[in-house]
């Protein structure tokens, strides 16, 4: 278990420049940037455990590309970079730190946009093997550097670092020298290509009144990204973060009303969770969203066990947490609402961890 204290006391430490979000537009633009290279799928709608005069929808990005929704944020942000006027951009390679599936999808993208490039990956230990196998298998051209959680979550909330010897860069860094850094949780491109899962659901969806929709969490970029596309249809449209208690700093954060460091284990769910949020984003997920909706690993895996035996769908941890906050909060903080959605952001998982799950009984 990583420790850590309560509050971020050294803020200068997480500094950042000014950023910005993706606008609707932006988002407008990065479906028509990537919607000839994914898949367009059809929500599903929830039977079991259904609260009454509740409709449930599934949006089932675990059946994506590649079992995740990151092939929408990988492909328009390599998208992009292919249509700048500064072709260096990939002289000295690509490199982002990812537990597994931005990285994934990040290689293909690079494979069907016929892109060569040196891509380093950097990984958590804890990094599902299944993952960085399905990389390799992806693209040839591909370092993968494994990184104590500690280490690994220090590059993603900092966001800047040196590829090279893997340690913190306080200055600028020289793109001319060093590979260009994308990051899963805080590009803008990769946040507006994210965003695209929300105008699916728009489009299906004919009254939009009433409606919630719950969000796995983990860097915040899905969360701003689908808040943005959603609330231009209709602002009244509400949304929940969910995360797991084994790492849930999101909702120890909008409790303390300040990025806040709480304890973090890893665990089968790898796609989510950390020791604490990235602060600017944190400032403007806290605008969108209700609150954060945090669940058991045991609710997790009970969910998974439901939507196998129901669909024979196989998700990931993080994915199938959208579903176990409906089940545990559908009578209380969910109540009110007449649709819910949850989001399933992925299915990329060992079998073997799996099926262990799903042959559990389900826990209480």
């Amino acid at each position: 278990m990583m420790e850590a204290p309560q509050s971020l006391d050294r803020p200068s430490q997480f500094d950042h420049q000014q950023h910005t979000f993706p606008s609707y537009q932006d988002i407008i633009t990065a479906r028509d940037t990537i919607y000839p290279y994914i898949k367009t799928i059809p929500m599903r709608l929830l039977h079991a455990d259904i609260s009454q005069d509740q409709k449930v929808y599934l949006k089932t990005e675990n059946l994506q590309i590649n079992n995740s929704y990151k092939i929408r944020g990988a492909l328009n942000v390599i998208s992009h970079l292919l249509n700048t006027d500064d072709k260096t951009l990939f002289r000295s390679g690509i490199v982002t730190a990812s537990s597994g599936n931005f990285a994934c999808q990040l290689a293909y993208s690079l494979n069907i946009r016929q892109v060569t490039t040196e891509l380093t990956l950097v990984v958590p230990t804890f990094a599902s093997q299944q993952k960085i196998n399905k990389i390799r298998e992806i693209y040839d051209h591909v370092r993968i550097v494994k990184l104590e959680p500690n280490d690994w979550i220090e590059i993603i909330l900092k966001n800047k670092f040196d590829p090279h010897s893997l340690k913190i860069v306080e200055g600028s860094l020289n793109l001319d020298t060093l590979p260009f850094y994308i990051s899963t949780a805080t590009n803008f491109h990769v946040i507006a290509g994210s965003a695209t899962v929300g105008l699916e659901i728009i489009d299906e969806i004919d009254d939009l009144n009433n409606t919630c929709v719950i969000i796995p969490y983990g860097g915040g970029g899905l969360t701003i990204g689908v808040a943005t596309a959603m609330k231009h249809a209709n602002p009244n449209i509400k949304f929940f973060a969910c995360e797991v208690e084994t790492g849930a700093p999101l909702k120890a954060s909008l409790e303390n009303s300040t990025p806040t460091y709480v304890c973090f284990e890893p665990s089968f769910v790898d796609g989510i969770g950390s020791v604490t949020v990235i602060p600017h984003m944190f400032e403007e997920v806290k605008t969108l969203i209700e609150d954060s909706l945090v669940v058991s690993l045991d609710e997790v895996a009970n969910s998974m066990k439901l939507l196998y035996d129901d669909y024979g769908m196989v998700t990931e941890g993080a994915g199938a947490s959208s579903v176990a906050a409906y089940l545990k909060y559908k009578s209380t903080v969910l109540k009110d609402f007449t649709k819910v959605v949850c989001l399933i952001t992925g299915g990329s998982i060992e079998p073997g961890i799996f099926q262990s799950l799903i042959n559990k009984p389900c826990l209480a």
